[in-house]
């Protein structure tokens, strides 16, 4: 299992949408991107729901979130995680593609840019790592597009 932390997060997506009822649609969001997942038959891969925590002491929040992450791999420390939080009507859908900093990255106050940059090219170093790398990074938005167009008709009106 792998564990999400939003100050890793090298890039986000999100999209509100409105329902006349939205039950249930997170639940069906989180099933979606498990199934894609599933449907990719990629190698080499750790995915799941799990239920993640945020915030701090007196702040705290426990959401169920989807991952997808690879195993055994110069990119074990990526991951890419999906989140739909209900706001009465209103679903809101997230992505964010996460990459553990190392501590000098963190100290140093580089840019997210900067550090996945870097984190890039230490990690990989032929060129079947990079596309493993692009493939997980594409795989996360392309999952998030087939979300969009699975559950907002009106995706074009729901910009945000």
């Amino acid at each position: 299992m792998a564990d999400f932390d939003l100050s890793e997060s090298y890039d986000s997506e999100t999209w509100v949408v409105m329902y006349s009822d939205a039950s249930g649609y997170p639940d069906q969001f989180l099933k979606f991107c498990i199934q894609k997942i599933e449907d990719a038959d990629l190698p080499n891969v750790d995915y799941g729901i799990v239920d993640m925590t945020s915030g701090g002491w007196f702040s705290k929040e426990t959401t169920p979130m989807a991952y997808v992450r690879f195993q055994k791999s110069a990119l074990e420390k990526m991951g890419i995680w999906f989140r739909a939080q209900r706001f009465g009507n209103l679903v809101v859908f997230s992505m964010y593609k996460c990459i553990k900093k190392g501590f000098f990255d963190a100290v140093t106050g580089k840019t997210k840019a900067e550090v996945l940059a870097g984190i890039r090219a230490s990690m990989t170093s032929n060129l079947a790592e990079i596309e493993e790398f692009d493939c997980l990074d594409l795989f996360g938005g392309l999952i998030f597009r087939q979300a969009k167009n699975n559950f907002d008709n009106d995706d074009e009106k729901n910009l945000s």
